[in-house]
């Protein structure tokens, strides 16, 4: 088969419209969880692995010291965050009610 590169958009409406049969993408994407795509498994390690993680201020700590074990209790999977991308880019939900209806679900807030 041929390889293609193309935009990330276009790459789920190929896949979508039955043009691809394999498309790279992030795990966290949210055509992901709008066409519910099976992730394949990186065995071979051949894509770097980006992982999120918090950056704050020294001085915020010192001024909010629950803030870190705060965050340290967040853990959003991928396939979570692939469905909060979904909600605000697919359904036009604001993205601060997506993170606000998450925190609550996870009992954070």
């Amino acid at each position: 088969k041929e390889i293609y590169q193309m935009a990330v958009n276009a790459k789920y409406e190929a896949v979508k419209n039955g043009e691809a049969e394999v498309i790279s993408c992030y795990t966290t994407d949210a055509g992901v969880a709008r066409l519910g795509l099976k992730l394949l498994k990186d065995d071979k390690h051949v894509q770097p692995h980006f992982d999120a993680a918090y950056v704050v201020r020294s001085e915020i700590l010192d001024k909010y010291p629950k803030l870190k074990d705060l965050l340290n209790q967040v853990k959003i999977t991928n396939d979570e965050m692939a469905q909060m991308n979904f909600q605000v880019e697919g359904e036009g939900l604001d993205a601060k009610e997506v993170a606000r209806q998450y925190l609550e679900r996870k009992g954070l807030i």
